[in-house]
């Protein structure tokens, strides 16, 4: 875990309240984003890929080996307005959104949605390799 900044509290870590649905994520990943549905059922149905009841954002959950959440990447699905995505306050840079499987492969990317997108275009297998998003420069 990386140091606090001096002089500040650390941020306390909680997740964002899931919505009832996740109509709006999986509208905007698969009509906007063109990911693909079963890809985006995998992660949701690990809990790692959810929609929050605030503001639907989609939620990208980082979790560490027990598979306890670590650190939270927010999305905006609204697609008429300006760009929003945030790391969740209290986040963990060390537990980015990915997949840890059994092979010697390691595949590393900029933000969740380019992650989906490559599993989405290169579908075989993919659960063999293990897979890391950075979150900007984190």
């Amino acid at each position: 875990k990386l140091p606090e900044p001096e002089g500040e509290e650390p941020k306390q870590f909680t997740l964002p309240e899931k919505n009832d649905t996740m109509k709006r994520v999986y509208a905007y990943l698969m009509q906007k984003r063109y990911i693909g549905r079963d890809i985006l059922s995998f992660f949701a149905k690990r809990g790692t890929l959810y929609e929050s009841k605030e503001h639907h954002n989609a939620v990208f959950v980082g979790v560490d080996k027990n598979g306890e959440p670590k650190h939270i990447h927010k999305k905006g699905t609204y697609s008429g307005g300006e760009n929003f995505r945030i790391n969740e306050e209290g986040s963990d840079p060390c537990y980015g959104f990915g997949y840890a499987g059994t092979g010697n492969c390691l595949y590393v990317f900029e933000a969740p949605i380019d992650f989906l997108s490559f599993l989405t275009l290169y579908p075989k297998n993919w659960q063999k390799n293990s897979y890391i998003v950075l979150n900007g420069v984190a």
